[in-house]
């Protein structure tokens, strides 16, 4: 009478490991979105699960209709709306996407590049561009959602600290598009390196085996670099120094499943 929820669902955990493997391998989010999808299935307050059955039942048909319609070409309009709206994923109305591992958010603005960030953008790209750019916000790579340094939405939440393939740890501080002299288009970003000591916990009798994603924050540097976004690897997550924590620390997100 006593048990809250979450105790009486140790009792489940043992034969939850056996049929789907060891807890960190899953996510249980995935389960807790198709309560959000079966919301979404009915829109009064009378007669609800009579509501959630002809509107699934709706959905079952268009996908017997929708396998009978020969698919000449893989750009079928009509495909394309049906597989978005059976995905139960939401049209972005404002991106812009770059390839397949990059898409920029959000509305954007146009503004003159810097000296610096011309130099620095001709030097890596190899080639002249305009002096104009697009600037944005928000971009997702990689499955990563990111923001630059001057979004200020999201105070409260450092998802601008990344880890590239060279194995720097940068800050994004802009998110631009540029134009090259023959009217191509390329995305990158500037950012700051984040200087790092070693890491923070190392190999002994007390404390067991090192954690090479964790590093301590000396300091970062004032020059920027151009990060070319396809780079991109890790997100990392920045823990500011307090009582038990001897400094600013920068740890790689463990958790390769679950995000936000």
């Amino acid at each position: 009478h006593h048990l809250s929820y979450n105790i009486h669902q140790l009792l489940h955990i043992t034969k939850t490991v056996v049929d789907w493997g060891p807890l960190p391998c899953y996510s249980s989010y995935i389960f807790e979105g198709f309560n959000g999808i079966l919301l979404r299935l009915f829109h009064g307050t009378q007669a609800v699960p009579k509501q959630i059955c002809s509107t699934f039942l709706l959905y079952r048909g268009v996908v017997n209709f929708a396998s009978c319609i020969p698919r000449e070409t893989d750009d079928d309009p009509v495909l394309n709306y049906v597989d978005e709206v059976l995905s139960g994923c939401i049209h972005l109305k404002k991106s812009c996407k770059m390839d397949e591992n990059v898409t920029l958010l959000g509305t954007h603005y146009v503004r003159e590049m810097t000296l610096e960030e011309r130099f620095l953008a001709e030097e890596y790209l190899g080639e002249s561009i305009e002096e104009e750019a697009l600037v944005f916000f928000k971009t997702v790579v990689k499955g990563n959602i990111l923001y630059s340094t001057n979004y200020r939405r999201i105070a409260k939440r450092n998802n601008y600290t990344v880890g590239l393939k060279d194995g720097a740890i940068v800050e994004i501080v802009n998110i631009i598009v540029v134009r090259l002299l023959t009217c191509q288009r390329v995305a990158i970003a500037f950012g700051k390196n984040v200087i790092s000591s070693q890491q923070w916990l190392r190999p002994n009798s007390e404390r067991g085996s090192c954690c090479p994603h964790i590093r301590i924050v000396t300091d970062y540097e004032t020059n920027m670099r151009v990060v070319e976004l396809s780079m991109i690897e890790h997100k990392y997550v920045i823990i500011q120094s307090g009582h038990s924590i001897p400094g600013t620390m920068c740890c790689r997100l463990p958790n390769l499943i679950d995000r936000d």
